[in-house]
């Protein structure tokens, strides 16, 4: 009599099993890629956003030594569409040394990127110095 080879009902449920056991953890992952990848297009954007606005008060302050009394912290502010989910607010003060003493002619300014994502209120704070000229 020939003897005939097949998987049992056991082994084919077993391998069932351990395969999904990889397809469940593999489709655990595909959250959490698309979250780290949402996370990283908005510190791009955030990162770009405040460069500009960097340059742009450092370009309004060197253009006139008026603009520097007019050189002051902002409330918050919203950029231009399509950024217009991301908001923006300074804060300006007399740049000091160690033992606190102001330095004439240099302020410290803190530039807050704001921006909401699932119900979240996440920002990012960027410090830099603008020298009067």
């Amino acid at each position: 009599m020939l003897k005939k080879s097949a998987f049992t009902l056991i082994e084919v449920s077993l391998a069932m099993a351990i395969l999904l056991i990889g397809v469940v953890g593999v489709a655990t992952l595909v959250p959490l890629s698309i979250e780290a990848n949402m996370r990283s297009k908005n510190m791009a954007a955030v990162t770009i956003l405040a460069e500009t606005k960097i340059e742009e008060m450092k370009k309004e302050t060197a253009i006139s030594a008026a603009n520097w009394d007019s050189l002051v912290s902002t409330a918050e502010m919203s950029f231009l569409p399509p950024y217009d989910k991301f908001k923006w607010n300074t804060e300006v003060a007399p740049a000091k040394t160690s033992t606190g003493v102001s330095i004439v002619g240099l302020k410290q300014v803190t530039l807050s990127i704001i921006w909401t994502t699932r119900a979240k209120i996440l920002n990012e704070d960027f410090d830099f110095f603008i020298a009067k000229r």
